[in-house]
């Protein structure tokens, strides 16, 4: 049986002999003067403010930034990606009593907005080598109340988009992607979020680009960025949404998932960088990947071959006692903390406050 390790370093205990593995920290995010003055301005300035009801000013500035990198049509900024995930699912036309297929093997904001449109979420199984859902298992897990597929590209390694896409198409599915790991991932040279019906990004704060809070719903159907905005974004109905009969739902239907302007700020200044750190973050996880690739009982998740990883929000490392005659995590745990990595297992731990309840 295979376990999912989260893999970080820790500092020394005293008196101990000197670990071979020494600590090194970098704070996340990384803010300097840059956003500072951006935010500055928009609060001080002519135009600031800090609320902007019909997405103009750095919201829209933002989404129109992301339309061109993405290559997509259309982009609504969200305050966080649980809403952006909502919002997608509701675009699409996800209603009470359909079925959506999701993965096992996720965060639980990814069924949660299934819920939030009064959907059930139908779990399919995991593929152990990626991490990523099973398109095998999807596939038998498709009724005739199946509405859309949930793909999540995990830890910013793409899905099987080929199979997946291609079995929505046969079976006249909507495909909603989760991308809150993966900004700078792509597949086949397209960027992921841009080859379902919709994609979902996150930019809470320790994501690759990180807003503090925030998300992205990304598509090319206008029908879908109207029904969006209909849901959440009350105050750009009557000047944005191009549908007639949805133009006269002036206050939305309840939800409001409209994103602050400060946030959509500090979006805009890190986007100036977020190349840079995917980068830097795909050399420090190559140079993992090829350390590991000869150790016995660890195995890293397997990145499919039209695929290029991206977010790298984090490194899950496959642990396989059977390789260490059954050698318990426990032991092997405490041997790697003892020197000085810090290893926990991880279900789905997304950060410190996580990661320390799971360490058993």
């Amino acid at each position: 049986m295979s376990h999912r390790l989260e893999v970080g370093v820790t500092e020394a205990v005293p008196g101990a002999l000197p670990p071979l593995v020494s600590r090194v920290v970098e704070a996340w995010p990384l803010l300097d003067e840059s956003d500072v003055k951006a935010v500055s301005a928009q609060l001080l300035g002519a135009q600031g403010g800090i609320t902007i009801y019909d997405g103009s000013g750095p919201i829209g500035e933002f989404e129109r930034a992301m339309t061109e990198r993405l290559g997509c049509a259309y982009a609504v900024m969200t305050n966080n990606g649980t809403s952006a995930l909502h919002s997608g699912l509701y675009g699409v036309g996800v209603r009470p009593g359909d079925e959506v297929i999701v993965p096992t093997y996720t965060w639980h904001a990814s069924a949660g907005a299934i819920v939030s449109c009064g959907a059930i979420p139908i779990f399919c199984e995991s593929d152990p080598a990626t991490l990523n859902l099973d398109p095998r298992s999807v596939e038998e897990r498709i009724t005739e109340k199946t509405r859309a597929i949930m793909v999540v590209h995990m830890w910013g390694n793409p899905a099987d988009l080929d199979g997946i896409v291609e079995m929505g198409r046969r079976h006249d599915l909507k495909i909603v992607e989760d991308c809150s790991h993966a900004l700078g991932a792509s597949w086949r040279g397209q960027a992921v979020g841009t080859i379902g019906d919709v994609g979902c990004y996150s930019l809470q704060g320790s994501k690759v680009l990180p807003a503090g809070e925030g998300g992205l719903m990304i598509t090319d159907d206008p029908a879908v960025r109207d029904r969006a905005l209909v849901l959440g974004g009350s105050g750009r109905i009557s000047g944005q949404v191009g549908d007639d009969d949805l133009r006269r739902y002036t206050s939305g239907f309840g939800v409001k998932y409209r994103p602050h302007p400060l946030a959509a700020t500090i979006a805009l200044t890190q986007l100036n960088r977020v190349d840079d750190w995917n980068e830097r973050r795909r050399e420090r996880f190559d140079r993992l990947a090829a350390g590991l690739a000869d150790v016995t009982g660890v195995t890293v998740p397997r990145v499919l071959d039209p695929a290029v990883r991206g977010g790298y929000f984090g490194v899950r490392i496959i642990y396989e006692p059977n390789e260490l005659d059954g050698l318990p995590m426990r032991t092997f745990l405490d041997s790697l903390g003892a020197e000085g990595v810090d290893c926990v297992t991880s279900a789905m731990s997304c950060c410190t406050s996580c990661r320390s309840t799971q360490r058993d």
